[in-house]
C-alpha cells in the first residue's frame, strides 16, 4: 500500500490522479483505503444525500441489430408480435407512471433494428417513420405533451444530427460506454457481432452529445472479461470527454449478471469486492462532484457497502414497471431503499432525470421548450418536487415524513446519554447529538431552528423544539415538549411561515425534507 498512499492522500485533498497514476491503481488491492478516500470525496460533494429517480420504463422496441452475448433484452422478431410499441401503448405506460408520481419516462430500445430486420422497416413505415430514432423522438414528444413526464432516452449509438433531434424532446440522454477494450469485440468476445459496441463509435456519440450540450449518462459494465486496467482506461476516456464538455451527469458502475439462455449464462460474475473496488476507483478518478451510481437491484444485499464505496445515486427505480434489461432482479421497494440508505447514514432524495447542476444552468443544457416542464418539477436545489404545496398556494402543506428513519434513530442513540434527571432508561439527546444530525443532513433551516428555537429540558440538556419535531422526539425526561410551542418560539417560525394561513407547525414540518430549499422555489413564489 505504501506506493499508493501519497496518491490517495492527494486524491483525498481534491487532486484527481493523472492518467498514469490512475492506471497504476489497477495494482492497488487495499480496498479499505480506496473506499475510505472515495467515501470522503463523496461526502464532500454530496453530503448525506443519496438520490434516485422515480421512473417508468418504456421499452419502445426489443429489436436490435447487435448480438451482445449477455443480453436478454434484445430479441429477434416474433410471429404475431409487433416490432414496436404503438403510440397508445407508449402513452398507457407513461400515464401509469404519472399516476404513480413518477417524474421520468425512460425510453430504452435496441440499436437501429431497421438495419437488420425487414419487420422493423415495415412497421416503421406503417407508423409513418423512416427510422427508429424518428419514432423515438415522436414518442418522447407524445409522452411529454400528454403526461408531463420528462423523457430520458437510451437509443444507442447516435449521430450528431440524431442527438440534436432528440435534445428537443428529452431532458437527458444516455449511452453506456461499457468498455473501451477493443479486444472484447473480436471473435469469442462478448461484443463480437455487435457493431454498435465498438468503443470508438460509442465514444464518438458521447463526445457529440457533449458538443450539443446534452446532459448525458454513461458508465461501464464490469465482469464481462475486461481487466482492471481496461476499466480504468474506459473511465479515463469518459473523464477526458467530461473535462472537455462538462456534460456527464453520472457515471454508472454496473455489475454483470449471468442470465439463463444467453451465451454467457455460465460466465462467472464479478465479486462484491470487485464491484466495490471499481466504484471506489471511479469516485477517485472523477472526484467529489460527479454522481457515481450503482443499480440497487443488481447488488441487493450490499447497498450499505456500495454507499461506503462512494456512490451517491441509485439510478432510476420504478414503482410501476420492471427492469426490462434485468427482469429477474426486481427493483427494491422505495421504503426499503430508504431504510437501507438511512442505515448507511444517508438520506434518500428524489431527483429528476436531469441532475440539479443542469437544472440550475437550464438555459445552457435544456432545450427552451422543455425548460418550463423541468422548472415546474424541480425544487429550489434542482431535485424533484415531491408535493404540490408551494408558498402562497391555497392548499395546506402536506406532512413531510423523514426519509431516513434509521439515520434519526442512530443520531439520537449514538450520541445520547442517560438523562441526569434519572427517568428510567430513556435517552436525553443533547446539543452535540443534534449538531451531529444537522451536519449529516446539511440543513440550514434545521440549524436555524436549533439555534433560535431551543427549549430547555428540565434535566438541563438543551433540545431545539424544531429539531425535536423533526426527529419526532420529546425531550427525554418526564416533561414532554409543549404542543404547540410557546408564543415566543412560535414567533421564531415566521421565517418559514410568511403567510398567516401557514401554521408554524407546518413551517416546522417543512424541515423534515432532510435538505434545504423546499421553502424558496422561485417558480412557486
Amino acid at each position: 500500500m505504501s506506493g499508493f498512499a501519497a496518491m490517495l492522500d492527494r486524491a483525498a485533498a481534491g487532486r484527481a490522479p493523472s492518467a498514469e497514476a490512475a492506471l497504476a491503481l489497477a495494482d492497488c488491492d487495499d480496498l479499505a483505503a480506496l473506499m475510505e478516500v472515495a467515501a470522503a470525496l463523496r461526502d464532500r460533494g454530496h453530503g448525506a444525500n443519496v438520490s434516485y429517480s422515480r421512473k417508468v420504463f418504456i421499452p419502445l422496441t426489443r429489436l436490435c441489430r447487435d448480438s451482445c452475448h449477455y443480453c436478454t433484452f434484445a430479441r429477434p422478431p416474433r410471429r404475431g408480435e409487433a416490432a414496436y410499441l404503438a403510440p397508445e401503448e407508449v402513452l398507457a405506460i407513461a400515464q401509469a407512471g404519472a399516476n404513480a408520481d413518477c417524474k421520468e419516462a425512460l425510453f430504452t430500445l435496441g440499436d437501429r433494428p431497421e438495419l437488420r430486420y425487414r419487420a422493423a422497416r415495415e412497421e416503421l413505415a406503417r407508423l409513418g417513420h423512416g427510422s427508429t430514432i424518428s419514432y423515438l423522438a415522436a414518442s418522447a414528444a407524445l409522452v411529454l405533451r400528454e403526461t408531463g413526464l420528462l423523457p430520458h432516452v437510451n437509443p444507442g449509438v447516435m449521430s450528431a444530427a440524431e442527438i440534436a433531434r432528440l435534445r428537443a424532446v428529452s431532458v437527458s440522454q444516455g449511452l453506456m460506454l461499457e468498455s473501451a477494450a477493443e479486444r472484447l469485440t473480436r471473435r469469442g468476445g462478448p461484443h463480437f457481432g455487435s457493431p454498435d459496441k465498438a468503443p470508438a463509435a460509442r465514444l464518438a456519440s458521447i463526445a457529440a452529445a457533449g458538443a450539443a450540450a446534452v446532459p448525458f449518462t454513461s458508465g461501464i459494465l464490469i465482469g464481462i472479461g475486461e481487466r482492471r486496467r481496461e476499466r480504468i482506461e474506459a473511465l479515463l476516456h469518459l473523464r477526458t470527454l467530461h473535462r472537455r464538455y462538462g456534460h456527464l451527469q453520472e457515471i454508472i458502475i454496473q455489475n454483470f449478471r449471468a442470465k439463463p439462455g444467453t451465451r454467457m449464462a455460465q460466465h462467472s460474475e464479478p465479486t462484491l469486492a470487485d464491484h466495490l473496488w471499481t466504484v471506489a476507483v471511479a469516485r477517485i478518478l472523477f472526484g467529489a462532484d460527479m454522481s457515481i451510481q450503482a443499480p440497487p437491484n443488481l447488488q441487493a444485499g450490499a447497498l450499505e457497502r456500495l454507499i461506503a464505496a462512494g456512490i451517491n445515486d441509485w439510478g432510476g427505480v420504478s414503482p410501476v414497471t420492471p427492469d426490462h434489461v434485468n427482469p429477474e432482479r426486481p427493483w427494491p421497494e422505495l421504503d426499503a431503499l430508504a431504510r437501507a440508505t438511512a442505515a448507511a447514514g444517508k438520506v434518500l432524495l428524489e431527483r429528476l432525470a436531469v441532475y440539479p447542476r443542469f437544472v440550475e444552468e437550464k438555459e445552457r443544457w435544456i432545450a427552451p421548450a422543455l425548460q418550463g416542464h423541468v422548472w415546474r418539477m424541480a425544487d429550489a436545489e434542482g431535485f424533484a418536487r415531491t408535493e404540490a404545496w408551494a408558498p402562497g398556494a391555497q392548499v395546506p402543506p402536506p406532512p413531510m415524513p423523514v426519509t431516513g428513519p434509521l439515520l434519526l434513530d442512530r443520531a439520537a442513540n449514538s450520541v445520547g446519554s442517560p438523562p441526569p434527571c434519572g427517568q428510567g432508561n430513556r435517552i436525553c439527546v443533547n446539543k452535540t447529538g443534534i449538531s451531529l444530525l444537522l451536519d449529516s443532513v446539511r440543513s440550514v433551516n434545521d440549524s436555524y431552528l436549533f439555534t433560535h428555537m431551543r427549549l430547555p429540558c428540565p434535566c438541563g440538556e438543551g433540545l431545539g423544539v424544531g429539531v425535536a419535531r423533526l426527529l419526532q422526539l420529546r425531550c427525554q425526561s418526564h416533561h414532554p415538549l409543549p404542543t404547540p410551542p410557546p408564543q415566543g418560539v412560535r414567533e421564531q417560525t415566521e421565517f418559514a411561515a410568511r403567510d398567516d394561513s401557514i401554521s408554524p407547525e407546518h413551517a416546522l414540518a417543512r424541515t423534515t425534507n432532510g435538505r434545504r430549499g423546499a421553502l424558496r422555489h422561485p417558480g412557486n413564489m
